[in-house]
């Protein structure tokens, strides 16, 4: 997922950076707050993520780090993700939203058909449940 692709969270919510690597350079504008360290470790990460209300976040490290802590997390996955952890869409079963592994988990899938990289969907879906909160 691309930087851009998650500008209708961050351009209307209060977002941080839990970014690293390379990409972090991409994001460098204000309606982003970086308050890791430039190589943070990951006890900086999970330091940071205790003090946060939400992590959103596509299938990463940060996703497992943040469920693995009980903290909030929202994963946004393709509709069949490759990781066994989000298990593979099924009609009507509890953990196409849900992750029997991450109880503070909230899965939100692309819709049917969807092709690959693409996630106007999902963050629409994904803006919608935040303006609900």
């Amino acid at each position: 997922m691309s930087f851009d692709d998650m500008s209708p969270i961050w351009s209307e919510y209060d977002c941080v950076s839990l970014q690293v690597g390379p990409e972090r350079d991409t994001q460098r504008i204000n309606a982003i707050r970086e308050l890791l360290p430039e190589k943070p470790t990951w006890d900086d990460t999970a330091a940071l993520m205790s003090c946060l209300d939400l992590v959103i976040t596509v299938d990463t490290a940060v996703a497992h780090l943040a469920g693995a802590m009980g903290i909030p997390v929202w994963v946004l996955l393709q509709r069949d993700s490759p990781s066994w952890h989000w298990m593979s869409y099924r009609p009507g079963a509890v953990w196409n939203e849900k992750s029997p592994w991450y109880p503070s988990a909230r899965l939100f899938r692309a819709p049917p058909n969807t092709r690959p990289h693409y996630w106007s969907d999902v963050v629409a879906d994904v803006v919608f449940a935040l303006r609900a909160l």
